[in-house]
């Protein structure tokens, strides 16, 4: 296999990670070893390109970044697990800071901002009872929900302080 095709295999495995590898990287369920995720990171700091020094020796790597390319793919069903569990435990703390007991307002009505509302409609549900009640635990790694999870964390972890400060001003403890 050619350096570049090997480089560009890498990439492509590591951008299945890519919004949440720093967290995925210190994670206890991620399988690779400190030395690997050094590795990748140097390759995503140099934008998987080689020096030339680099390249005169890449033979020496190739079949280590062979075998990360296997450890990237067979571990990112782990990491859409662990996506989709800290998704879920984002909705149980978003209806516990909002005094739901059966997660059953509406949506609309939680204490939550707009752009994060819009965003857990797109399950087509109306409350957070019912995420939980339509879908599976395998739905969630379906492609086209898994997107919307992503989607939903990051406005969830951009909108983390705005939430703690719409919360704390009405006395309630705040954990995100």
């Amino acid at each position: 296999m050619s350096t570049n095709k090997t480089l560009l295999e890498l990439k492509e495995n590591v951008d299945l990670y890519k919004s949440y590898w720093h967290e995925w990287s210190y994670n206890e369920r991620c399988l690779l070893t400190n030395e690997e995720k050094e590795t990748i990171n140097d390759h995503i700091k140099n934008n998987y390109k080689l020096s030339l020094p680099d390249s005169l020796l890449f033979f020496l790597q190739s079949q280590r970044i062979k075998f990360l390319n296997y450890k990237l793919h067979y571990d990112h069903r782990t990491f859409k697990e662990w996506i989709v569990e800290t998704f879920l435990c984002h909705l149980i703390k978003l209806g516990e800071l909002n005094n739901e007991k059966n997660y059953t307002s509406l949506i609309w009505e939680l204490d939550l901002p707009q752009d994060l509302k819009e965003s857990l409609t797109k399950f087509n549900t109306f409350t957070l009872n019912e995420i939980f009640q339509k879908y599976q635990p395998e739905d969630f790694e379906t492609a086209a929900i898994f997107n919307k999870v992503l989607d939903t964390l990051k406005i969830i972890n951009y909108s983390k302080e705005s939430i703690a400060i719409s919360l704390s001003s009405k006395n309630k403890d705040v954990a995100l």
